[in-house]
């Protein structure tokens, strides 16, 4: 077998995994969702840079194009703060764990949360790329 070169995307992943695998507390597994959220937010932060500079402000088109582009980022970025809240505990709840208990809060939010910051990232790499 021939090892190829991971592309930076999958050598993000690879690692995240193999803390994921080497975490042996709660801390660990927050701490390796943590690294791999700060990463892919990272990633959104630059994307939407480019895509920002995709459009010709000196035209009433380019600016109602991009106002619309800010306008959806605006009501994505509230739907990506709710969209994995579930994992965390209620204020009113009787546990202090949420629905999936601590595991979920250490795994499973970070991984949703690292899931929708991805795919967002993505998105806008490729709008990015091209409107070049």
């Amino acid at each position: 077998l021939v090892a190829l070169p991971l592309s930076s995307q999958a050598a993000a992943a690879a690692a995240y995994e193999a803390c994921l695998a080497h975490a042996q507390s709660n801390l660990d597994f927050n701490g390796c969702g943590q690294t791999e959220i700060d990463r892919q937010e990272a990633r959104l932060n630059a994307a939407w840079k480019k895509a920002y500079a995709c459009f010709d402000t000196a035209t009433v088109t380019g600016r109602d194009a991009l106002q619309s582009l800010v306008t959806e980022e605006r009501s994505w970025v509230k739907w990506k703060d709710a969209a994995c809240a579930f994992y965390y505990p209620s204020t009113s709840g009787d546990d202090g764990f949420g629905f999936a208990g601590r595991e979920g809060q250490v795994l499973g939010a970070p991984k949703c949360r690292i899931a929708i910051v991805a795919a967002r990232a993505n998105w806008l790499e490729t709008f990015a790329k091209d409107c070049q």
